[in-house]
């Protein structure tokens, strides 16, 4: 993959809705030069409808 197919992949991956990503950990690199960003939910996703199914349902018969 080309770094610019990457970077919009983490781009597009870390601005999904409810999924801030918490990158700014003070010791994300050690001395040996590794990194590793923490991708940790910051906050919970909002729950989802109770009638979501029944929607969905609604949606799928009208096609």
């Amino acid at each position: 993959m080309t770094r610019a197919a990457l970077a919009l992949a983490t781009l597009l991956t870390l601005s999904l809705n409810g999924s801030l990503a918490a990158a700014s950990a003070p010791e994300a690199c050690n001395a040996q030069g590794v990194c590793a960003l923490s991708l940790r939910m910051l906050a919970p996703p909002p729950p989802r409808p109770a009638d979501l199914a029944s929607r969905v349902v609604a949606v799928a018969a009208r096609r």
